[in-house]
């Protein structure tokens, strides 16, 4: 199953496409219904985020953290990284 059809900053998506496909990723913008920017703290920074088609992505969660973060502008890569490897345990 697709991506719903509303992105929300904050959520946590596994890219389903593309040469990242399978990559943990966090939305920290959402640019339009189709286009989000993502980063997973390691490839792609805070400083460096992927536009990436929504469609193309598997939301598997909402981090109330990282939301607060990006609220304060205190997020972090390692904040990211943290995240992502939360939902990728979940997730086995």
């Amino acid at each position: 199953m697709y991506a719903p059809e509303i992105p929300m900053v904050g959520q946590v998506a596994i890219s389903r496409k593309g040469h990242d496909a399978q990559r943990t990723y966090l939305i920290v913008s959402v640019l339009s219904s189709e286009f989000v920017l993502c980063v997973d703290g390691k490839y792609r920074t805070a400083e460096n985020p992927k536009t990436k088609r929504y469609k193309h992505l598997k939301v598997v969660g909402e981090s109330a953290d990282a939301v607060a973060a990006l609220a304060a502008g205190t997020l972090t890569d390692a904040n990211v990284r943290k995240i992502c490897a939360e939902y990728r345990e979940q997730g086995k």
